[in-house]
């Protein structure tokens, strides 16, 4: 019985930890209307890294939600699998994902920015990180960055 108390008292005071947001969540600030949509980027512009290089790609994403790439590097996060037309250059953006079994992602142009979103259905898993290699003709002045799902 007496285990049993200091290990209540040990939970008791044992410091809760509030989840914090994720910061790679970054939504517009204010509704876009489809006017404001300047183009959606085709599926073949957009690569999402494999899962065996990953880490590579969030540590070069730590710090900023779109990295420019020489065509080595997509070379190398796509194991020679991707590649952009000459009129784009590649970027390495950030991504999140909820349920990456039933969902995907659309990239759209709005403005002057990149708008990073994937939808789903099903339950979440929670928020999962994940990197895309995208061909852009300029680089977006700011990336958002949304996720959504449907039970």
């Amino acid at each position: 019985m007496k285990h049993f108390a200091i290990l209540l008292l040990a939970l008791a005071s044992a410091p809760t930890f509030a989840r914090e947001p994720d910061s790679w969540l970054h939504a517009p600030t204010t509704n876009i209307n489809a006017a404001e949509i300047v183009s959606s980027i085709p599926s073949d512009r957009v690569f999402e890294i494999p899962a065996s290089l990953l880490d590579t790609a969030l540590v070069q994403l730590r710090t900023s939600s779109i990295v420019p790439l020489q065509d080595y590097q997509v070379d190398s996060l796509s194991r020679g699998h991707f590649s952009c037309p000459s009129s784009t250059h590649p970027y390495l953006v950030r991504a999140v994902y909820e349920n990456g079994g039933t969902g995907g992602y659309n990239l759209q142009q709005v403005d002057s920015a990149l708008w990073v979103s994937h939808s789903s259905l099903g339950a979440s898993s929670g928020k999962h990180h994940s990197g895309l290699l995208v061909c852009l003709a300029l680089q977006p002045s700011q990336v958002f960055v949304t996720t959504s799902g449907a039970m």
